[in-house]
């Protein structure tokens, strides 16, 4: 089999971190890359398949890393747990894209990431920020993770899976550009949950309420900041 450049990309995510995933999904697809990305929910009937379909068709598979992501991945059935089995034991590229608060050497995490999932560790992970979020993206789409010659089976996607991915690019199009506010309040969210599970509630309710100051559209720093009081 002959290595080639392949520009094809599933984005796994957790939704709470749906800021993240949309500003890379913009940043690729700005690049000529095709993405595919869960962005409105799609059927229960046809979810299994179309999530199945796409990450087995496509060379590239991104997770995006934060501590709450995570958090449910000890559960057999979680489904951002069975994404990433999917795509390790069909032999995509993983990129493990790490927040600035995410530690593969916490507690947390090492209990979470188990048995295949544990192989995430050994994965190049590149890190992001919203800072960073234009220098992140291009060591990202570098010869070092995506812009890399690749031996891979592709395989091909049922109708039903290409009218669900059709459904989801037209309405990610749609979708307004992420802002670097956005992102940075979500590296509060992030910091809020850390020391939330520290049980430093007062931190936690600081963090959050920065995160609604710049970004107060952000309802699940409102959501975790009541839950810490």
């Amino acid at each position: 089999m002959t290595a080639r450049i392949e520009k094809t990309v599933f984005i796994s995510y957790r939704r709470t971190d749906f800021p993240w995933a949309l500003s890379i999904y913009q940043d690729l697809t700005h690049h000529n890359y095709d993405v595919f990305l869960d962005y409105k929910s799609i059927p229960s009937g046809d979810f299994e398949q179309a999530i199945i379909e796409n990450i087995k068709s496509r060379a590239h598979f991104i997770v995006v890393l934060t501590p709450s992501a995570v958090e449910r991945c000890s559960e057999p059935d979680d489904w951002l747990r069975r994404e990433i089995e999917i795509a390790i034991d069909s032999k995509r590229n993983i990129i493990p894209l790490r927040l600035e608060s995410f530690d593969f050497g916490s507690p947390a995490t090492g209990k979470a990431l188990t048995g295949k999932l544990a192989s995430l560790k050994k994965y190049q992970a590149p890190s992001v920020s919203a800072e960073y979020f234009d220098e992140a993206m291009a060591s990202l789409r570098s010869n070092k993770f995506l812009n890399r010659p690749l031996e891979s089976v592709l395989h091909p996607i049922s109708d039903l899976t290409k009218q669900v991915t059709e459904k989801q690019r037209v309405a990610t199009i749609k979708a307004s550009l992420v802002t670097k506010e956005q992102l940075t309040a979500q590296e509060w969210v992030g910091k809020g949950y850390i020391y939330g599970e520290a049980k430093n509630f007062d931190e936690a309710i600081r963090c959050y309420t920065e995160a609604i100051r710049l970004y107060p559209g952000n309802m699940i720093a409102y959501h975790n900041r009541g839950l810490n009081r």
